[in-house]
Formats: C-alpha cells, sequence, structure tokens
C-alpha cells in the first residue's frame, strides 16, 4: 500500500508540473558547472557526470571475528566492502538506476566511505566502470537487503551497459537481524535497528520513499540543497551497517547482554553451528517459561541420541502445567523406545482427557494411537 501511496504521490506531481523536455549539450554543460561550483563540498567530478568523494570514520569494527556466525570462516575485516544504493525507483527492473553508491572499506585504522554520484544519465557507464574498479571479486561484500535488491539491481545495470557481471560474496545483515530483532520490533527496517537497538539518532534525515524524486529535482533544476540530505542519509547507511555488523558479533559471541534481543533465535542459530553456548541459552530461556526453547532443545537431544536429558526436559515442562508437547513426546519414548505400552497409553488418556481438548485431527490421531498400545498389550497377554 505505502508503495502504490508513493507511486501515486510521484505520478500526481508529474502531472502537475510536466515531465521535462531532454536538456541539449549546452544546458548540459551549464548544470554540470553549476553543480561543480555547488557549495558541497568534497566533490570532483572524475568524470561526465560522475562525481566522487571520500569521507573518513573512526573504525568501529574489530580486525577478525574468529567466532562469527555471519561472515565466512577467518574472514578478514580488511577485506570487506560495505555498500549501499539510492536509486531512482523502488523496483530493479530496467528502468531503475542507482544515482548514488556509498562503499564503505577498512584503511588503515580509519573507516573510509567512498561515494559516486550519477549527476545525469549519460554518466551511468563511467559510474558502473569506476564500480567495477573498486569493487574486488576476492572481497566480501556487506549490504542490508542487498542480496534482493541493490546487488540485483547493479547487476542489471551492468548487463544492460554491456558490462561483465563479476560473482560477489555477499553478507546480507537483514537475515541475522531479522533473527535477533523481529520478534522485538515493530520492523526490522535499519533505521528501526539505528534507534531502538544501536542508540543512533540521526537528526534530521529524508525518506527513503523521497530520495528518487530528489534526484528527478536536481535534474530539472540543478539545485542540491535536499541532495545534501542524500548524500549523508547514504553515508549513514554505510557507517551504521558497520557498527550493526560489529554489534551483531558482539551478541552472538555472548560479549554483549544489555542489548535486546531474542535468545531463544539466537540459541537456535548457536546450535545449529554446534555451539554449546546454545544449549546454556535455551536452558536459561525454558527457565525464564519460554517452553518452545525446552522443546527445541529437547528435539535437539533426540537427535542427538541423548534420551535421557530429552526425557527429563518433557518431565520438567510437564510439571509447570500440562504441556502437550511434552505428553505426546513421552508417550513416544515409551512406546517406541522402552516398549512399555502401559504408561504410553496413560499418556495418551492424559491427553484425551486433558484440559484443552485437542483438535478433531489430532485427537483422530490419538484414538488411532491409543488403539495400537491396547492392540500391543493384548497381544502381550
Amino acid at each position: 500500500m505505502k508503495r502504490r501511496e508513493a507511486l501515486g504521490g510521484r505520478l500526481a506531481r508529474l502531472k502537475k508540473e510536466g515531465l521535462n523536455p531532454p536538456l541539449n549539450e549546452k544546458e548540459t554543460k551549464n548544470r554540470q558547472e553549476a553543480f561543480g561550483l555547488s557549495r558541497l563540498e568534497g566533490w570532483t567530478e572524475i568524470n561526465p557526470c560522475l562525481w566522487r568523494r571520500s569521507v573518513r570514520y573512526d573504525n568501529p569494527l574489530d580486525e577478525s571475528y574468529s567466532r562469527s556466525l555471519v561472515l565466512p570462516a577467518d574472514q578478514l575485516v580488511k577485506e570487506l566492502i560495505f555498500y549501499d544504493t539510492e536509486t531512482t525507483g523502488l523496483s530493479t527492473g530496467a528502468g531503475t538506476i542507482p544515482f548514488l553508491i556509498g562503499i564503505g572499506m577498512i584503511h588503515k585504522e580509519y573507516f573510509d566511505v567512498i561515494q559516486l554520484f550519477l549527476s545525469d544519465y549519460p554518466g551511468e557507464i563511467h559510474l558502473l566502470k569506476e564500480l567495477n574498479n573498486i569493487f574486488q571479486e576476492e572481497a566480501v561484500y556487506v549490504s542490508y537487503n542487498g542480496k534482493t535488491y541493490d546487488s540485483h539491481l547493479i547487476n542489471t545495470r551492468f548487463l544492460m551497459n554491456g558490462l561483465k557481471v563479476n560473482h560477489r560474496f555477499e553478507v546480507d545483515l537483514l537475515y541475522p537481524s531479522r533473527r535477533l530483532w523481529k520478534k522485538i520490533l515493530t520492523d526490522c527496517r535499519l533505521g528501526s535497528i539505528e534507534k531502538d537497538i544501536l542508540g543512533i539518532n540521526r537528526g534530521p534525515d529524508i525518506p527513503g520513499a523521497e530520495i528518487p524524486d530528489v534526484w528527478f529535482d536536481f535534474l530539472k533544476n540543478g539545485k542540491t540543497e535536499k541532495l545534501e540530505r542524500v548524500f549523508s542519509h547514504n553515508l549513514q547507511d554505510i557507517y551504521s551497517l558497520a557498527i550493526l555488523l560489529h554489534t551483531i558479533e558482539l551478541i552472538t559471541d555472548g560479549i554483549v547482554t544489555h542489548i535486546p534481543y531474542d535468545r531463544f533465535a539466537l540459541g537456535k542459530l548457536l546450535l545449529f553451528h554446534k555451539r554449546d553456548e546454545g544449549i546454556e541459552l535455551l536452558e536459561r530461556e525454558l527457565k525464564r517459561g519460554n517452553r518452545k526453547a525446552g522443546e527445541f532443545l529437547s528435539l535437539y537431544w533426540k537427535r542427538m541420541g541423548e534420551w535421557e536429558k530429552a526425557v527429563d526436559l518433557w518431565k520438567e515442562m510437564n510439571k509447570r502445567g500440562f504441556h502437550y508437547f511434552s505428553v505426546e513426546e513421552l508417550a513416544k519414548y515409551y512406546e517406541h523406545h522402552l516398549k512399555d505400552y502401559g504408561e504410553a497409553l496413560k499418556l495418551i488418556d492424559k491427553i484425551l482427557k486433558g484440559p484443552v481438548p485437542p483438535s478433531p485431527e489430532i485427537k483422530d490421531k490419538l484414538l488411532h494411537r491409543k488403539k495400537r498400545l491396547i492392540g500391543r498389550l493384548a497381544q502381550r497377554d
């Protein structure tokens, strides 16, 4: 709905103001000169219609993260490239182009951000070639929603301009962010995580939905006041990516505990990576009353053949009040593992007579299991 409203607003504005006719060579030259003489500090025109600047920050990252769940094994931080695009639309179709690309890299003890700005359509080929010069095939690229959007858009523009698309290994921080915070925050937009998790206050900013129109307005009148906010927005996106990666690494390594996050989700992730801290985290979550953590951990022990640990968890969860999952798992354990059909039958009856009646589908399965158990007991007699 928001995308439809944004599109409707743009169409209404274009209908009111009219589309701009293409600029002739003289008009283009005049506008580029005006842009070059504007008060935008640090920009250099490196090719026709392509501008570049570099901004330096303190490096928020460690030299390496040896126990990372996000980066490839033994990944050197100095080989990471953080990137983000500002574009003329929300789709990755042939009509959308990136007019501003921010690239963040480690340089000695600093975090440098290079920005490439396209001041008119003819400069796109130069922008892409410059991007190719900066991008390194052996690097690891860090983005936020880049796997779904930015990377596809860049690849599309390379293909449209007859350039080779090099393979890029991408780490998209949207996915670990969702694991850690989707049940805590109302949304997992980078701006929300900055504000509520990282404690970053951007100050005056520009909504992402308005950014395409700022560039189109610039093409029309050459004014750069709103563009400065877009440049600042892009710089903050890049630097926030670095801070976010560092924060995720500290959380997954158990170094930071004061920041809120979904401990159940992290416990599952740690177990998936065969990290014992996941067991401890899930056990603590169960003690806090999260039965889902106990269910997951019990099934983990079941898969590992640690039946005693699994049974202890099922009994513990059921002591806290009737727990369908635990009773059913215990019934399966007594029937299939211990061959104690009588105890299994008692547990099935406990479910059928429990405080929460099972659904018709589950009840049919339980009655089928009960009939089978009665038959096996009869065979023994």
